[in-house]
């Protein structure tokens, strides 16, 4: 038996995988082996096995989240992904560490808590349809109906986390934004 596969590659592995198909959808050229490469040529691997991370900040996390994004869509433009946005690079890492940070640790850490959603279709439609009772306002809801995440650039992306944030809607945890997501929904 070869004891050299480790719960980090295991983690990694899945992680990757989960990340991969969520966010190559629609993107030609977007394998989950070269999705996987973007992920590893970041090192989003070596930042969740780093356990200093896991007390990031708000901010801290918001600047390296830029970053990997900027850097992820450089790699799978040079490896002729076509249309690679800064949408599925952001989906691509936000479900990455949804799997491999908020799901492994049953979502108590810092960064856990400033992660931010897999942004989506299925999100975004949503919370423009259930945030009224909420108090979601009605800006931020048709911002929702107006987002395609599959076409975000930077700008687009960042306006609507600082959009969400402006509204409370990181608090106490990022991640229970997707009490939203179609999935978790129940239609009585």
């Amino acid at each position: 038996m070869n004891n050299d596969f480790t719960y980090e590659q295991y983690r990694h592995d899945f992680a990757s995988w989960s990340a991969a198909r969520a966010a190559q959808r629609g993107f030609e050229g977007a394998t989950v082996g070269v999705l996987k490469q973007a992920i590893e040529d970041v090192g989003l691997d070596v930042f969740v096995n780093t356990a200093s991370n896991y007390e990031m900040t708000e901010a801290a996390f918001d600047v390296q989240h830029q970053q990997w994004c900027t850097k992820i869509r450089a790699f799978l433009l040079a490896k002729d992904v076509v249309k690679a946005t800064y949408g599925l690079a952001a989906k691509l890492v936000n479900v990455y560490l949804k799997s491999a940070v908020i799901l492994g640790e049953r979502g108590k850490s810092q960064l856990a808590s400033v992660i931010h959603p897999p942004i989506d279709g299925l999100l975004l439609k949503a919370i423009a349809k259930n945030g009224k009772k909420d108090g979601i306002s009605p800006e931020l809801r048709k911002l929702c109906v107006d987002s395609r995440w599959t076409r975000f650039d930077g700008n687009a992306y960042r306006g609507l986390i600082v959009a969400m944030k402006a509204e409370k809607l990181h608090k106490p945890h990022f991640w229970m934004l997707e009490r939203y997501w179609p999935v978790s929904i129940t239609e009585k």
